[in-house]
């Protein structure tokens, strides 16, 4: 008898799973290339982080983050 397929479950990394609980709050975001930044997370995805910062929306990698502090 052929078994059922199983479905592959999303898996989320636990390393980036604290960033989606910045959603909403002020940090203080150091980059790879030196800026620090102070800005309001307004959004986060798999690679990106949207942040508000001053009247301007940036749109951050993650990989250019050297680390945030909140």
């Amino acid at each position: 008898m052929n078994k059922p397929a199983k479905k592959k479950a999303n898996k989320i990394i636990p390393n980036f799973e604290y960033a989606r609980k910045l959603r909403g709050k002020k940090v203080k975001i150091f980059l790879r290339n030196g800026e620090v930044l102070d800005a309001n997370v307004t959004g986060i995805s798999n690679y990106e982080i949207i942040v508000k910062v001053g009247d301007r929306n940036l749109l951050i990698f993650k990989h250019a983050i050297d680390y945030i502090e909140y």
